[in-house]
């Protein structure tokens, strides 16, 4: 191997390790409870004995599951899931993301007397291009 293949390669490798250590930051910020991604997420839950949906029609399941809200309406597992592995997509992709709860985001919103928490609390919920609560 020459020089400058090995120089290549070097820095081909730096940005390697940037770029993930990045998305390790991204996600370690985002506050996840745990890591779920949209390819573990199933579809055809709670029905059995059938396949798994194509990856490739993610999008397109996104959008009926949007449409049709029948996630919220049954009240069941997945949610969760979904919003975790929506934040982490968009963390894999560049995108600040905090992940909070109802209950863990409200607490601190809270009035207190002249302490300045409600405006850092606030600048904490505004900061991330995503805010998800799940």
């Amino acid at each position: 191997m020459g020089h400058l293949e090995y120089l290549k390669r070097l820095i081909e490798a730096e940005v390697a390790r940037r770029e993930d250590k990045s998305l390790a930051h991204r996600i370690r910020r985002a506050r996840f409870p745990l890591t779920k991604t949209l390819d573990q997420f199933q579809w055809n839950w709670p029905k059995k004995n059938q396949p798994a949906a194509d990856p490739k029609s993610l999008p397109s399941e996104l959008r009926r599951a949007e449409v049709q809200c029948h996630f919220l309406r049954r009240c069941r597992l997945g949610k969760t899931h979904l919003c975790i592995a929506l934040g982490h997509a968009a963390c894999v992709r560049g995108y600040s993301v905090l992940f909070t709860t109802p209950s863990t985001s409200s607490t601190p919103c809270r009035p207190r007397p002249a302490t300045g928490s409600l405006k850092r609390t606030m600048q904490r919920y505004l900061k991330p291009k995503l805010l998800v609560v799940g």
